[in-house]
């Protein structure tokens, strides 16, 4: 079987290649009385979809609704900035380990870390740095010459043929994976010395969730389902019985893997064609309060924020009574980092917030020593005899890092050696918080008033 070949984004989007070979995995979708589109879809609609898009349909249509077709300009919560920023690091890093043909690069990888979570807030880029350290450390690009790459991505119509990934006017969906790569089986062919039979087509998926899918319910999944039905799209003639889907969760080092069988295919496809004719025939947008309000970009603008005043005291009798409180709380804390982001960026602009209480909300400079510098770290702990291995738990560039690297010495070795790693490694510098402070002004004057008052 030929290794399909290495996809450039740009190339194959200008190149406007139609799959023909597809319906030889994938029958053609039914049309007249049997399609499950509406005339909607069929008949000219605008509504272009993706995996993203239709998941934000699925958690609320009007978070949908105001994100991609009103396009209405809001910041992004702290979990998708971090979450951006790691995937940006891991299509470099795997990139670099497939051109180099090398299964890791502990030292290329710290380096490159550097350049990365440099514009977020200080919470934002310690877990990004959290996140990036632990790939570092744990992913192995292996076999290097079987990987087909990463960040790769084809649009197609209404007729699953494939478009240009920027025409607007035939674009119906669009497919983006972030790794593709080819796994040996044991067994194949390719032990007597012939390629045909021996490795199977694996799309990966990377994940800065803080919650692992179970195995149980990860052969489920929809996101799977849809990247195996963009894998038979986009190189058709490798498709073989079967095609595995792969999840790396970056925080946990862990895998969760689904076998889709290509006899699945049609019904993902038209699963989506359904999805899409519904969200095409959508007129009332309406709001649904989950989970997915903690991460909501729009929570002001939310119809159901106008019903927070009406919430009374929590009674939690029932379940429902307890559901309804779930959701309220869920949609409380995306109304939190909703404000929070928007008020930091305010006070940057227009300056600090006078609470009423002699205290202040605004950005406070904070001194402190900073070890920013992967490789300076690893550079001052290696001189004190610390090993790889134990470099590595410094990754995160924390003074929490630092210590457990430094306990690969020996107990106690922590406290005293601590102090030298930060004035060698450390640089002092000023961050700036978002938080509340009290006025030194407005105390005195306060302190003062009271001392009038008592005399």
């Amino acid at each position: 079987m030929p290794s399909p070949p290495l996809r450039s984004t740009d190339d194959d989007m200008k190149n406007h290649r139609v799959l023909a070979s597809r319906r030889a995995f994938i029958p053609p979708p039914a049309t007249g009385a049997d399609a499950p589109r509406s005339e909607a879809v069929a008949g000219g609609g605008i509504i272009r979809g993706s995996n993203s898009r239709l998941e934000r349909y699925d958690d609320c249509p009007s978070w949908f609704k105001m994100q991609y077709l009103d396009k209405i300009p809001a910041p992004t919560v702290t979990p998708l900035v971090v979450g951006i920023e790691f995937h940006a690091f891991a299509e470099t890093y795997v990139r670099h380990c497939i051109e180099a043909g090398v299964e890791s690069d502990f030292d290329w990888g710290t380096a490159k870390a550097l350049e990365f979570g440099r514009n977020l807030h200080e919470d934002e880029a310690e877990d990004a740095a959290r996140i990036i350290g632990r790939f570092i450390r744990d992913y192995r690009v292996e076999n290097p010459a079987d990987h087909v790459g990463v960040e790769l991505g084809a649009a197609f119509d209404r007729d699953w043929c494939e478009v240009p990934w920027d025409d607007r006017r035939k674009v119906y969906f669009r497919f983006r994976l972030d790794h593709v790569l080819w796994e040996r089986t044991v067994g194949g062919d390719e032990m007597e010395g012939e390629d045909s039979g021996s490795r199977t087509l694996v799309i990966e998926d990377f994940k800065s969730d803080r919650v692992i899918e179970r195995h149980q319910t990860v052969g489920s999944s929809k996101q799977l389902k849809r990247y195996a039905l963009a894998a038979a799209l986009m190189w058709p003639e490798s498709i073989g019985p079967e095609i595995r889907v792969r999840l790396f969760y970056a925080r946990f080092g862990a895998r969760r893997q689904a076998v889709i069988p290509a006899a699945e295919l049609p019904s993902i496809r038209d699963e989506i064609d359904a999805r899409m004719a519904e969200i095409q025939a959508e007129r009332k947008w309406e709001p649904k309060a989950g989970a997915h309000c903690a991460f909501c970009s729009y929570p002001t603008r939310c119809k159901l924020f106008g019903e927070i005043w009406g919430w009374g005291p929590l009674a939690l009798g029932t379940r429902g009574d307890a559901e309804d409180a779930a959701r309220q709380l869920m949609f409380i804390r995306g109304l939190e980092k909703s404000y929070t982001e928007r008020l930091r960026a305010w006070a940057g602009a227009n300056g600090d917030m006078d609470l009423g209480d002699g205290s202040h909300l605004g950005l406070v400079p904070i001194n402190k020593v900073v070890l920013n510098e992967s490789d300076k770290v690893v550079e001052v702990l290696k001189g004190l005899g610390v090993g790889e291995e134990g470099c590595r738990k410094a990754l995160k560039s924390t003074q929490a890092g630092i210590e457990a690297a430094l306990r690969t010495l020996g107990r106690g070795k922590a406290k005293d050696l601590l102090p030298e790693v930060l004035e060698k490694a450390g640089t002092k510098d000023t961050q700036i918080r978002f938080q509340r402070y009290k006025d030194p002004e407005a105390e005195a004057k306060a302190a003062a008033a009271a001392e009038g008052e008592a005399a």
